[in-house]
């Protein structure tokens, strides 16, 4: 029987397992000896589990040495990736290995084929099953790890009462924990973060006309489809910036608030131009500050996200995020968040893009400024959106506004502790990536000081949920094997 492999969940026809050099039994150990002068041997000091490397001959059935040539090609396509991928054996298809291709491939022709080694490095040693899930019943689970090693589990609570916290402990005492239970004697919970503002785009009954947008005119029209405001038309083309604007005023006047914002700006070519923008509007309609994600052909023709403050009367303004990301191009396929909080005068910008298979989010860029001097303290009262193109360039092909919400930002008393996550909320404990994140947003700045990142021992293992009735929990995990 003729065997192969999967490496990056692809698998090609024309390789074939060789025979002679074979994958080790375990992941290699280091001891760590002491070496104490006039003792005999040694002291076991510590032991290093180290990378496993698996040497894999191989032959490549081509039609001839022309073909073998663009095997080679393909094969150089497939095997050098930037991250490890998952490996899997015919011979040991039950057991996941994720490597990396380590030095070269040296083909030896012989007649119709070519046959070489590939070396492959594992920089997480063990082999993985597949993923396993578990439900926890009136939050409590036990979980029987067959595994030789601990496993790394994930576990995810879906929020059905508003929670100041959130524990997970095992039956070593060993625990996780996000925000901060109250004394009920003492103490009460209250929403920091109140829904003010939410609105999609399904409709655009209840929102008016935009009166002016930064350098150039309100002009066009927008549409929705169910998920976006989109513009139907950018009006007539001028030599600046045009395109259509509309706006809606909040019901109150917010002082601490939360704004964001959710936009898709996806040039096709590298001669597209645009920019979706929501501004913050003060009661007499001025601009006190903006979120932006546009591609007008700068940093080498990249999307560049903006978070900027304004006072219109005065002309200042403070740039909180003007980038393109850590690297050119690097949101230049954005779907994501940009937000802006002012709590007491300090002001938090945020912008991330969304994986949408996922729900977390990646590629942040984050900036806080304390306005000491009350420069940009005016009152939030409405709300702007704008999609714009530019001149007579081609605009962006995938360009929309898809939600707003607004939350008024409430101050407690010395006695009230603040709630983390509302009904319909999601809390991940990932101890794969030793992360905490609310709503797929990293938020490990509410992590108990006394919490740990802990393993599934072999064997089993007991949890329990807290507070008690909160939360429909389950765990998600791999048995990994030494």
């Amino acid at each position: 029987m003729l065997y192969s492999f999967s490496f990056n969940g692809i698998k090609k026809s024309y390789v074939i397992s060789g025979r002679g050099k074979r994958r080790s039994a375990f992941a290699p150990v280091k001891r760590n000896l002491l070496i104490v002068p006039g003792v005999p041997g040694a002291y076991l000091e510590s032991t290093d589990t180290e990378v496993r490397i698996i040497q894999q001959p191989i032959t490549i059935n081509a039609k001839d040495r022309l073909d073998e040539r663009k095997l080679e090609e393909d094969l150089a396509a497939w095997l050098v990736t930037d991250q490890p991928a998952e490996l899997i054996f015919d011979d040991e298809p039950d057991r996941v290995y994720y490597a990396v291709v380590d030095g070269s491939l040296d083909i030896e022709d012989i007649v119709n084929f070519g046959q070489g080694t590939i070396t492959f490095v594992c920089p997480n040693p063990y082999k993985h099953t597949k993923e396993f899930t578990a439900q926890f019943k009136n939050d409590f689970l036990t979980i029987r790890n067959h595994g030789t090693a601990k496993a790394k589990p994930v576990f995810e609570m879906e929020v059905l009462q508003p929670t100041t916290y959130c524990m997970i402990e095992n039956q070593d005492k060993e625990y996780m924990m996000i925000g901060q239970p109250y004394d009920v004697t003492k103490e009460q919970p209250y929403i920091r973060e109140e829904l003010f503002f939410d609105k999609r785009g399904n409709t655009l009954t209840e929102w008016s006309a935009g009166t002016t947008v930064d350098g150039g005119i309100v002009a066009g029209s927008f549409y929705v489809d169910g998920n976006a405001f989109r513009a139907k038309t950018y009006g007539a083309n001028t030599a600046a910036w045009h395109g259509p604007s509309i706006s809606m005023s909040l019901d109150e006047l917010l002082t601490d608030f939360r704004v964001q914002t959710y936009f898709t700006v996806k040039s096709k070519t590298d001669k597209s131009f645009g920019r979706a923008e929501l501004y913050l509007l003060n009661a007499g309609g001025q601009k006190i500050g903006k979120l932006a994600m546009k591609n007008i052909g700068t940093h080498g023709n990249s999307n560049v996200g903006e978070v900027i403050l304004r006072d219109e009367t005065t002309g200042n303004q403070h740039v909180m995020i003007q980038t393109p990301g850590i690297r050119e191009r690097l949101w230049n396929n954005f779907y994501g968040i940009l937000r802006l909080e002012r709590e007491k005068g300090v002001y938090k910008a945020y912008i991330a893009m969304l994986d949408t298979k996922t729900g977390q989010y990646h590629t942040a860029w984050h900036a806080e400024f304390k306005d000491d001097g009350k420069v940009y303290d005016d009152q939030l009262a409405a709300v702007q959106l704008h999609l714009g193109a530019y001149a007579g360039l081609q605009w962006i092909e995938d360009i929309a506004i898809h939600r707003v919400t607004v939350y008024k930002i409430n101050r407690p008393v010395s006695y009230e502790v603040p709630y983390i996550a509302q009904p319909g909320d999601t809390i991940v404990f990932d101890m794969v990536n030793e992360d905490l994140l609310i709503n797929g947003e990293s938020r490990v700045d509410l992590k108990d000081f006394g919490g740990e990142y802990f393993s599934l021992k072999s064997n089993l293992n007991d949890f329990r949920i807290s507070p008690t009735g909160n939360f429909k929990t389950k765990v998600r995990y791999r048995e990994r094997y030494k």
